[in-house]
C-alpha cells in the first residue's frame, strides 16, 4: 500500500476515533468503562508495550548519534 494511502487512512481513523471518544467522555459511566477497558488492555499487553517503547527509544538514540 502506498504511504500516502496509509497516511490518509490513519488521519481519517484518528479523526473518527477522537470524535467518538469526545462523545463518550460526556457520560461518566462510559468514561469509567473506557478507563477500565484501557487499563485491562494495557495490563494484558504490558510486555509488548514496554518492548515497543524500548525499540522507539533505541531508534531515537540511533538517529541522534547519526546526526553527531
Amino acid at each position: 500500500m502506498h504511504p500516502l494511502i496509509k497516511l490518509g487512512i490513519l488521519s481519517v481513523g484518528s479523526k473518527v476515533g477522537a470524535e467518538i471518544i469526545l462523545k463518550l467522555a460526556k457520560h461518566p459511566v462510559l468514561l469509567m468503562a473506557m478507563g477500565i477497558g484501557s487499563g485491562l488492555y494495557i495490563n494484558k499487553h504490558r510486555k509488548d508495550i514496554l518492548e515497543a517503547a524500548q525499540q522507539l527509544k533505541d531508534q531515537g538514540l540511533a538517529i541522534v548519534k547519526k546526526k553527531d
